[in-house]
């Protein structure tokens, strides 16, 4: 059984992974849906202090005094970099990285500096004018689709009224402060997993074949990639397929296959490619010792490669999450 801690992006808290958790503790799973300090029912702690590090300790102490090993660690959206600094804090208790519609931020970057310009512009005077200078409110479901270029595919009005009656504004400090990591050779070894709803493959293909410094860590063998066809919340908009996806894809391996764990020969990562005759894009190359926990996953489903998701995450996508994806059935099971 495997242990989650999910993190929701801006203007969320642990709310918002209510049928998620519920539906992972009842296969037996552990489940920690994380608020962060001045989201949620922790809103009367915001202040302008708040900052990245806040919400990346976080993150870091749920898991230290929870005393939480081999841990899925989620972070949705804007969480993407929060998760990013909590496992470099703490690598040697994280199982494995899911970044659901976001990305791995590079080291110094801010998450506003990930932002297409139009964002950054349009940013800084709301958080003036109507956040007190250090609070970004959530904006209109116009903002958020014609401004942001956020999908709101599957939101009903029912989904809508309950993200807007507990959404809280967003301390702006998680947005400005940059991201800072110390351990990059762990970086490139922790499994990740990346879950698509949103963003368009050809453009994606072409920045990783470019070797664009930002995209290229997402070519390493670390890195495996799902599509969940949706809007850009999934956890409201399908969260049975989110939960039955995250039950489907089991961690990469215990802490005593994992690099960087404990020194010793037996607990060292020994990697394999996949067959040769895997009809994926790019065969990641998984630990022997997970292939044998998990030889369904080591044969891949049959897909096919390069469907491009609908979505209006496209404009901006040089300075947003990169991704691969194959076309799978629903609920999807299908990794590259």
């Amino acid at each position: 059984m495997a242990t989650y801690v999910l993190v929701g992006g801006a203007w969320l808290g642990g709310w918002c992974w209510k049928p998620i958790a519920r539906h992972l503790r009842g296969q037996g799973h552990d489940a920690y849906p994380l608020t962060l300090t001045g989201l949620g029912e922790r809103v009367h702690l915001a202040s302008p202090q708040v900052d990245l590090e806040t919400h990346i300790t976080d993150v870091v102490n749920i898991i230290e005094f929870e005393d939480l090993r081999d841990v899925v660690l989620l972070g949705h959206s804007y969480a993407g970099i929060v998760v990013t600094g909590a496992a470099d804090r703490i690598p040697e208790r994280i199982a494995q990285l899911v970044y659901l519609d976001s990305e791995p931020v590079p080291d110094g970057l801010a998450f506003l500096e990930t932002q297409p310009p139009e964002i950054r512009q349009h940013t800084q005077p709301v958080v003036t004018k109507h956040g007190d200078g250090w609070r970004l409110p959530m904006p209109s479901w116009d903002e958020l689709e014609n401004v942001y270029g956020a999908s709101l595919e599957g939101l009903g009005e029912q989904q809508r009224e309950l993200m807007r009656s507990r959404a809280v504004a967003q301390p702006f400090g998680t947005y400005t402060q940059p991201l800072r990591l110390a351990n990059a050779v762990l970086r490139g070894v922790l499994p990740k997993l990346l879950i698509t709803n949103s963003f368009p493959l050809a453009q994606v293909k072409a920045l990783i074949a470019s070797e664009h410094p930002w995209f290229r860590e997402l070519a390493g063998p670390e890195w495996r990639f799902v599509e969940l066809p949706t809007g850009h919340w999934p956890m409201f908009s399908r969260p049975d397929d989110l939960a039955a996806l995250l039950i489907e894809i089991p961690p990469m391996g215990s802490t005593r296959y994992r690099v960087g764990c404990h020194p010793t020969s037996e607990n060292r990562t020994t990697r394999q490619s996949d067959d040769a005759s895997s009809t994926v894009a790019h065969p990641p190359k998984l630990c022997a010792a997970y292939g044998a926990r998990y030889p369904t996953v080591m044969s891949q489903s049959p897909g096919k490669v390069g469907k491009i998701v609908p979505g209006r995450w496209a404009r901006g996508i040089a300075t947003r999450a990169p991704t691969l994806f194959t076309e799978v059935p629903s609920p999807p099971s299908t990794m590259i």
